[in-house]
């Protein structure tokens, strides 16, 4: 789990060349435009696949309405789960101004591997992780907000074809079991 401010150890594992922090997109962070404009860091995403995880539109972000639903990412017992996504680099102002956005999420180590040149590395993802979390914030019951599916939806295809494929393929709707490409 991440402490913030960063510890000195923390900054020393994580950081890249520049002392930045290295960030996962795996919704609406996929987007370059959106995220980028408030975080300088979000200019040029490096795409990236994430092992041992689950994205799941079970983020229930207006608790009684049915089309409530954004993203979360989950950690998984199952090391065939993966996720394409996208990773960026922000520094500390940048990351603070992240905490406020994505309150409600844990921030969790995820490890991931480039889709083009096969590098591995770790980095931070919003995510639910403790039980409290999840029961809070999350909810079988609910469906993906229109127009942030569609936010994804691009975000994703502006990535490519494959990195579109790859996203319908590894997103699940809330109940954990129906794939987005099956409702699509």
């Amino acid at each position: 789990m991440m402490q913030f401010p960063l510890s000195s150890e923390e900054k020393e594992s994580f950081r890249d060349f520049e002392g930045r922090i290295p960030i996962i997109g795996y919704g609406s962070l996929m987007s370059p435009t959106s995220a980028g404009r408030e975080f300088a860091g979000f200019k040029i995403p490096t795409k990236v696949r994430l092992f041992g995880v689950k994205r799941v539109f079970n983020r229930d972000v207006w608790p009684g309405k049915k089309e409530s639903a954004m993203l979360d990412l989950l950690y998984s017992n199952n090391p065939a789960h993966w996720v394409n996504a996208v990773l960026y680099f922000v520094d500390e102002k940048e990351l603070a101004k992240l905490l406020k956005r994505e309150l409600g999420y844990d921030v969790g180590r995820v490890s991931y591997e480039n889709y083009e040149t096969g590098e591995k590395g770790e980095a931070y993802a919003f995510m639910a992780i403790f039980p409290e979390t999840i029961e809070k914030y999350t909810s079988k019951d609910v469906v993906p907000v229109s127009r942030y599916l569609n936010l994804c939806l691009k975000a994703a295809q502006e990535l490519g074809d494959d990195f579109y494929a790859d996203f319908i393929e590894t997103t699940f709707l809330a109940d954990e079991e129906t794939l987005l490409k099956d409702v699509l």
